[in-house]
């Protein structure tokens, strides 16, 4: 998964955050364990990219 993320373009990266946001507000209180599990790993994998992508992106900037 972090794979995935890591080297998909930002659309896509939005769309899997509209997705995911769109399943926990339909159906969260209907999952079950292994459900959240993967919800959650989806979640840390794109937690972890947005701060690899603003660390990058800041250091960037102040380099120039």
């Amino acid at each position: 998964m972090q794979v995935l993320i890591t080297n998909s373009a930002g659309d896509v990266i939005l769309e899997v955050i509209l997705t995911v946001q769109r399943l926990v507000r339909k159906l969260g209180a209907e999952q079950d364990t292994l459900a959240w599990d993967l919800i959650l790993d989806v979640t840390a994998a794109l937690l972890s990219h947005v701060q690899v992508t603003c660390t990058v992106s800041c250091s960037a900037l102040m380099a120039s």
